[in-house]
């Protein structure tokens, strides 16, 4: 249908939802119709309406790959991590070199806390596309989970070459090198953060910890106060321990 995909890209969901059910009410075996369908109720977080989409798919096409990979992703939405990896495993089955479907298995491991195997998937993403820069980011971030940070700041600073506006990826890569007693070049990363969005509350408490490393404790406490300020919880604590 057409006309849902360009409603649905025009933000108008519903009226997409409607033009793909009359599509299915003329012909109910247009096993890509569910798939979008079920894609426009998982933007609407839909999801269980959505993985009834994907399961009328599959029956219709049990090989069609972006049906199982939808569903994963919807199953991931819900955190039902281990059946997300199932769905995943089944799209790979069928084309193993989706490096969409390696990646979002790797976010579903991760989720899991099974690091080792997230690592796996993302080396995956990377072998088919170098230039992935989610999958050095996230690959970043289970490197960290491990306590490699040098190896993890190795991972951020890859994803930033890729996408340098990233202030996720700075404030990572922040922490690893705050982790690592590299205070000068996470006070760098800090300020790439703010320079960013200056209203990151993450930023402002590590680059209150950083300048405490300094010994400038009067301005860290300044930028511990802005976190603070921000509903970082970590920082209202430490707040309170100062007694200020």
């Amino acid at each position: 249908c057409g006309r849902g995909l360009s409603l649905n890209v025009l933000g108008k969901h519903e009226e997409s939802i409607e033009c793909y059910d009359k599509a299915l009410a003329s012909d109910p075996n247009l096993s890509e119709a569910f798939v979008a369908k079920g894609m426009i109720l998982n933007i609407l977080k839909r999801h269980e309406a959505a993985i009834d989409c994907y399961d009328k798919s599959i029956a219709l096409n049990p090989q069609f790959e972006n049906a199982w990979h939808n569903k994963g992703e919807a199953l991931l939405d819900m955190k039902l991590f281990q059946k997300a990896i199932v769905c995943f495993e089944k799209a790979l089955s069928i084309n193993p070199d989706n490096a969409s479907s390696w990646f979002k298995k790797g976010d579903a491991y991760i989720n899991a806390n099974q690091i080792d195997e997230a690592i796996e998937c993302y080396d995956r993403v990377l072998a088919l596309d170098p230039a992935h820069s989610g999958a050095w980011n996230n690959k970043g971030a289970a490197l960290d989970r491990k306590d490699r940070f040098e190896a993890a700041v190795a991972c951020f600073a890859k994803s930033l070459e890729l996408d340098p506006e990233n202030a996720k990826t700075w404030y990572s890569m922040g922490v690893n090198l705050l982790k690592l007693g590299r205070t000068e070049e996470a006070l760098e990363c800090s300020e790439k953060v703010l320079g960013i969005n200056d209203q990151h509350a993450g930023a402002w408490y590590f680059k209150g910890l950083g300048i405490f490393r300094l010994g400038q404790t009067e301005e860290g406490i300044r930028c511990i106060k802005k976190a603070s300020e921000l509903g970082l919880p970590e920082a209202m604590m430490i707040l309170k321990k100062l007694g200020t």
